[in-house]
């Protein structure tokens, strides 16, 4: 498990640097993450209950319009996933995806929230500038 949560601190984890050609598939499974999947992933467990504020981004270009990109993220350990799915309709544009949601959460909870991309098709190339979830007490 990482980090303890506190009120001082906001936990992140980020992909650490771009990834190119992103696969068309997500991660076999969230433990097992390939050179070409995008994944990020916060683990731990709460030392002071509260209400926090999850945030997921990404930043991502791909090389042909009408072919979607899609992001998820699962609060339970890739259980059950949200889907959202954006489609270019520029070549050189690059997009940019942020959610944040507010949070109830107990002292002692243990977490575990991930975010992955992939491409539609196999045929393009997708390239994830940045990629980050975050999570911060807010009272």
């Amino acid at each position: 498990m990482a980090e303890l949560f506190n009120i001082q601190q906001s936990f992140e984890h980020d992909i650490g640097s771009a990834v190119t050609d992103v696969a068309e598939t997500y991660p076999v499974d969230v433990d097992t993450v390939g050179a070409n999947n995008v994944q990020t992933r916060i683990q731990g467990t709460i030392a002071e209950g509260g209400l926090y504020e999850l945030s997921i981004s990404a930043r991502f270009l791909i090389n042909a319009i009408n072919n979607s990109v899609f992001v998820r993220f699962s609060l339970d350990s890739g259980v059950t996933w949200e889907e959202s799915s954006e489609e270019s309709k520029d070549v050189t544009d690059y997009k940019f995806r942020h959610y944040s949601f507010p949070m109830s959460l107990t002292t002692g909870q243990v977490i575990d929230y991930v975010m992955q991309i992939k491409k539609e098709s196999a045929a393009n190339q997708l390239d994830v500038n940045a990629a980050e979830i975050w999570l911060t007490r807010i009272s």
